[in-house]
């Protein structure tokens, strides 16, 4: 799936609301953005990337030269293989303000390597004893700096450092924070084994106790297995798996900021039978005839867990997925060509097409939902047009869906945004947090997307949790024991006016506090999973133009129901 706007950009989209739906799902391509045109994609903190490292304290990136990493004489004072005393040191004799720290072995190491090609910032990376956070990011080839998932990352430590100087440790020493991105190969920019290599970077050579690791599940689960005995704590922005649940011994070091499949598979199930059964019978004309039901499966780990457990769950016409029979049939996208699975599902002429799946839906000209709109009515006899349900890897991919709308709605369907509706997981029920996190960052970063506030949040909770575990020098269980104590007590919010306040709070070392984020309420189970409540988007018809409405219904877990407004269209939802 491709990344047109949200993750980055559904914002471009979202013209009634600066919040909207969080992605759940961990990776692919969709969070890969094209690469900028030059000079693009740096905002107000960024400084200055290429040859020769920076300005005005962003980021050190580029090729500042093989040799300042393999040793030998540079342009700067003395060697990088003489002993170093300090990381500026090691810095200057880098000739090039490459970033460079002195280890205890009083070795100059490199930052920045292949797989990690951008260090923030060159001041912070200068100070006596900074702390080292890794990081994995989709990262565009030519561009690495313009990935918007960076830039929520970004815009945290710069407040966190810039403002308040970094974090003020027991022994009265401030430490600011370094952050060495690197690639996570979304999208094949990279080779599945460059994981690894940057992993051991992070660890090994950069001394990094904590990673903050976009990463596939099974990733995530690899790395921190291969490096368990190295103590490092590691926090995933995004979703997870069953692979990382309750039944994964890790130690408390792999926590996640959004939740597992099974968070969701109840949402589509009772919506399907809730909302969509009834408006499929009572208002589009279906009557007491069964039901016909295509599932469009997931083929990422996320997807297919979700794929199976939509499946399992849906409950139509009275039965289950297995006991509906011909009317109800499951397509893997990434089986076979896309137009054979259109001509498939043109034969079965569902009423209702389920979507747990990625880009391979929503993707332009070539896409399911464009092909089997177009074709439709040149081969299906006296059936309408099928209702669908879209799924949160949609919800950041959806610029095509809504060119497609706005056409169909000139030519033979006047009211497709009727037929349309999605599943993701929820942000906040008090959108203030998310609202002032989407004009900060946009207003650090032109091109960023403002429906990341996820990365922001986790930022500041591995901040605050490092700070937490009030001990000088943190490795991960002391972290993790710092974020347990984030889940409950007083609330505050992330963001920059409140990091005096919360780090007053946690400075008893028995103190604890409730961090809410652009997410919401800090809402964990036991295994460090965030728990999603779900939550629907829908298309909403205005003039000619179709707009992206976010969250117009939330998912209740307690009472198993939806609750909200639905301005999309009518008689969908009755409260």
């Amino acid at each position: 799936m491709k990344e047109p706007s949200r993750h980055a950009g559904l914002a471009a989209l979202a013209a009634a609301t600066l919040g909207g739906c969080m992605l759940v799902a961990p990776l692919d391509d969709t969070f890969v953005p094209p690469a900028p045109s030059a000079g693009a994609g740096a905002g107000g903190q960024g400084g200055v990337s290429g040859k020769g490292g920076s300005s005005n304290g962003g980021s050190v990136s580029g090729e500042a030269g093989r040799s300042d990493e393999t040793g030998g004489t540079t342009g700067g004072t003395g060697s990088l293989t003489a002993p170093c005393d300090s990381n500026a040191q090691c810095v200057e004799r880098s000739g090039t303000n490459a970033p460079y720290r002195c280890n205890a072995d009083h070795e100059c190491v490199p930052l920045r390597s292949s797989e990690c090609p951008l260090v923030y910032d060159i001041e912070s990376v200068k100070a006596d004893n900074p702390i080292y956070v890794g990081a994995f990011a989709p990262m565009p080839p030519g561009a690495p700096e313009a990935s918007t998932v960076l830039y929520p990352f970004r815009l945290a430590l710069n407040e966190i450092n810039g403002v308040f100087g970094g974090l003020p440790m027991p022994n009265g020493e401030r430490r600011p924070i370094v952050l060495v991105a690197c690639n996570n190969c979304a999208g094949d920019t990279c080779q599945p084994e460059a994981v690894d290599t940057a992993a051991q970077h992070l660890i090994d050579d950069v001394g990094a106790s904590s990673v903050l690791a976009t990463l596939l599940p099974d990733d995530l689960r690899r790395v921190f297995e291969d490096h368990r005995e190295k103590n490092v704590f590691f926090l995933s922005p995004v979703g997870a798996t069953s692979a990382l649940g309750s039944a994964f011994d890790d130690d408390d070091l792999v926590w996640t900021m959004l939740g597992q499949p099974k968070d969701l598979s109840i949402v589509y199930r009772d919506l399907v039978a809730e909302l969509v059964e009834p408006y499929l019978r009572d208002v589009r004309g279906i009557g007491s005839r069964p039901i016909r039901v295509a599932l469009l499966r997931g083929s990422d780990a996320f997807g297919i867990e979700l794929s199976a457990r939509v499946a399992e769950e849906l409950v139509w016409n009275g039965l289950s997925s297995i006991d509906n029979g011909d009317n109800y049939r499951g397509f893997a996208v990434d089986s076979r060509p896309l137009d054979e699975i259109v001509n498939d599902l043109i034969a079965l002429a569902p009423d209702l097409v389920i979507s747990t799946a990625g880009g391979e839906v929503t993707r332009g000209e070539s896409g399911i939902i464009w092909q089997l709109e177009t074709k439709w009515n040149g081969f299906v006899v006296n059936v309408p047009l099928p209702f669908w349900i879209l799924s949160p890897y949609n919800a950041g991919d959806l610029l095509d869906v809504v060119d497609l709308l706005e056409t169909e709605m000139t030519g033979a369907d006047a009211e497709p945004t009727e037929r349309f509706v999605g599943v993701t997981a929820a942000s906040s029920p008090d959108g203030d947090v998310q609202s002032l996190y989407a004009v900060n960052v946009r207003d650090t970063f032109t091109d960023a997307d403002p429906d990341t506030g996820n990365y922001y949040d986790a930022f500041y909770f591995l901040a605050y949790a490092t700070y937490g575990s009030r001990v000088n020098d943190p490795k991960g269980a002391d972290i993790a024991r710092g974020m347990r104590r984030l889940l409950s007590g007083d609330p505050y919010d992330v963001g920059v006016t409140a990091i005096a306040d919360v780090l007053a709070a946690l400075e008893d070392d028995a103190g604890t506090i409730e961090l809410n984020g652009t997410l919401g309420p800090p809402v964990f189970d036991s295994a460090g999973i965030r728990v999603d409540s779900g939550a629907l988007y829908c298309f909403q018809a205005s003039g000619a133009a179709v707009l992206v409405q976010h969250e117009t219904l939330r998912y209740d877990r307690a009472t198993a129901s939806f609750g909200g407004t639905f301005p999309c269209f009518s008689d969908f939802y009755r409260p």
